[in-house]
């Protein structure tokens, strides 16, 4: 009798165990996917976003107006970035990453802003290139998540 209790006592453990091991690998690649997911959504939106300035630029719209897409787009960008940051506030090495990537974005935007402003100006295309000394020399500052 001791031996069948025993029995059912281990294969209830080790099912509770199998259990959770389960569960946290189930989790774990829930949010592995939504980091996933999130970067392609960042990938989809920075690229739609440069496609609209090029498009803005090859065509000399220059009004606020006609690039009120461009714009729009950062907001998108910078809540999937808040998004991602939230989502890999448990490992530094992709908080990292993700540092990384705002400032590149903070900088392509300021680079294309210029563009715009020359455009708007009547610059030629030829003549729009904005020189800057060299990528991240500019000390961009740093977002703050928002809490």
């Amino acid at each position: 009798m001791r031996t069948l209790l025993a029995t059912i006592a281990v294969v209830l453990s080790i099912s509770g165990a199998v259990l959770y091991a389960s569960e946290a690998q189930r989790s774990v690649g829930e949010l592995n996917f939504r980091e996933a997911q999130t970067g392609k959504e960042m990938a989809v939106k920075l690229l739609a976003r440069n496609a609209t300035l090029q498009r803005s630029l090859s065509e000399g719209r220059g009004s606020a107006q006609k690039v009120l897409p461009f714009f729009a787009g950062d907001r998108q960008v910078d809540e999937a970035l808040a998004r991602a940051r939230r989502m890999c506030a448990d490992d530094p090495a992709e908080l990292h990453e993700i540092d990384t990537q705002e400032r590149a974005e903070l900088e392509w935007e300021d680079l294309a802003e210029d563009a715009l402003k020359l455009a708007a100006k009547g610059a030629p295309p030829g003549r729009r290139r904005c020189h800057h000394p060299r990528p991240g020399a500019r000390n961009l500052p740093r977002r703050q998540s928002p809490a």
